[in-house]
């Protein structure tokens, strides 16, 4: 059936890490009565980063930042079988808690208080229903990650009632989804559809089908900078006459977003003797609406006196395109050799919105220019806007996997970084060019070290071209396991 993948600390293809271990525990087997398996993890990561490109506005790049920081992850969790058809589990962890030097404590970029607040630390919480045979069908209810579009679109946790029937060569779920971490659902949900099918017997073809109709908000400050909504108070500058008039310099505006939004997307994996690839495409397509009002009491009064507009709408019409592609094959002893491509619309301000708006995505490389990788937690990502500044992303390389051992792998990813858009403040399309380097080593069962460099040297797009951004983690993860208790 469709995966509930978990993206915290997961090891590339090339074998188990300790998180792993967590997914698929043992013992979860069809029986009469009752089974239980609980399980507890931990990962500790330092991180070093020099030179981060730090956007203070759009289209203007001030300056670099060097940091340090320590990342610290506990989990606990515990699954159970209730006879042939039940199931269901709960997942409580710390989230990412960091401290940074000179910055203090926080996780996932908020207070602890408020991630404890907003999510209680419950990632996972799930009852669910199935029939055991062989075609069929599953009902859950609860908390649950939730991937979709391969990661382009949607890799993040999904509070809501999920189905699924599945059948020899086929399988198809539906869902409705309040996405994100927290445990209240707030805003509207996102309904989505997918269906997966063998073609033939090394081929597989998945299509999918979301809506939401409340992203309008989670992307709001994209949005709202590719509104000119200072036009207004320009206009209104040009109106003073008088004192008065000083209250429409620069008028407070209360900004109304609505918006409905679809996505359509198509997978296409492919199986050979020694490799596997996979190709994935997704179209966001829809419009947002924005109503822009005054909110200066003394300001809509003057204006109205005037007969001035103190309110305006606006309506975008959004098309955006995101495509991903990534091969790799087996050509002898421990070498696995590859090659990845990612594509993503980005948009130039005015007019339309052309780029590609992503629900919570997480590609999985490039790891600097996404920000992910070893020291990068639990906590889902927000909407986002493609590449830097929303200008978008072609990117590409090779790929190498070095696995001498099933304990040890090296993960190797060389990319060469473009803009969709150039910069308007440079004219450039060139982020630059990237290498990443990720070494698994799982010492016992239960314990897992890894580490990762990552290095980028920015291309014209940035002001400083030629700079260079670095960041190498060391970490260790733990992960332990009760055997499961209940019959035999």
């Amino acid at each position: 059936m469709f995966p509930h993948r978990r993206r915290c600390f997961q090891r590339p293809a090339a074998g188990l890490g300790a998180a792993a271990l967590l997914a698929t525990p043992a013992g979860i087997a069809g029986a009469s009565g009752i089974e239980v398996t609980g399980a507890a993890d931990a990962h500790l990561v330092g991180e070093i980063e020099r030179g981060r490109p730090t956007l203070l506005r759009r289209g203007d790049l001030q300056s670099t930042t060097d940091a340090e920081r320590v990342v610290a992850i506990g989990g606990l969790e515990g699954r159970a079988r209730f006879g042939d058809f039940v199931d269901g589990g709960l997942r409580f962890d710390t989230g990412d808690l960091t401290f940074t030097r000179g910055e203090g404590f926080s996780v996932g970029g908020v207070t602890l208080t408020d991630e404890a607040r907003e999510t209680w630390f419950l990632r996972e919480a799930w009852l669910g229903i199935e029939s055991d045979d062989e075609t069929g069908g599953r009902a859950e209810v609860g908390k649950r990650r939730l991937t979709l579009g391969d990661g382009l679109l949607l890799d993040g946790y999904a509070l809501g009632p999920s189905f699924e029937v599945f059948g020899p060569g086929a399988e198809a779920r539906a869902g409705i989804g309040w996405i994100g971490a927290e445990v209240r659902p707030t805003g509207a949900p996102l309904v989505y559809v997918e269906a997966s099918a063998a073609v033939g017997a090394s081929v597989n073809v998945s299509l999918l089908w979301a809506r939401d109709t409340g992203f309008a908000e989670e992307a709001r400050a994209e949005i709202e900078a590719q509104l000119d909504l200072r036009a207004l108070q320009t206009a209104l500058a040009r109106e003073r006459t008088g004192r008065t008039a000083l209250d429409c310099l620069t008028p407070p505006l209360a900004v109304a977003l609505d918006s409905t939004l679809h996505w359509l997307g198509a997978t296409l994996e492919a199986d050979w003797p020694g490799g596997r690839g996979a190709l994935t495409w997704v179209t966001g397509v829809g419009d947002v609406g924005v109503t822009a009002r005054l909110t200066n009491e003394t300001c809509v009064a003057f204006l109205e006196r005037r007969g001035r507009a103190t309110a305006r709408a606006q309506r975008l019409d959004v098309l955006g395109h995101a495509a991903s592609l990534s091969a790799r094959h087996h050509v002898g002893g421990p070498f696995y050799p590859g090659v990845f491509a990612l594509y993503l619309t980005g948009d130039e301000t005015g007019g339309d919105y052309d780029g590609f708006l992503a629900i919570a995505p997480y590609p999985a490389r490039p790891a600097l220019f996404f920000d992910v990788g070893a020291a990068r937690g639990v906590r889902t990502p927000r909407a986002a806007t493609p590449g830097v500044m929303g200008r978008g992303l072609r990117a590409a390389g090779p790929t190498l996997l070095f696995a001498p051992t099933e304990d040890l792998s090296a993960d190797v990813t060389l990319a060469w970084l473009e803009a969709d858009v150039p910069n308007p403040a440079t004219g450039g399309t060139t982020y630059g060019q990237e290498v990443d380097v990720r070494v698994d080593f799982d010492a016992t069962r239960a314990v897992s070290l890894f580490g990762e460099l990552a290095a980028a040297r920015l291309g014209d797009f940035y002001p400083d071209a030629g700079g260079l951004h670095l960041r190498a983690a060391l970490g260790v993860s733990a992960a332990v396991e009760t055997a499961p208790s209940g019959p035999d």
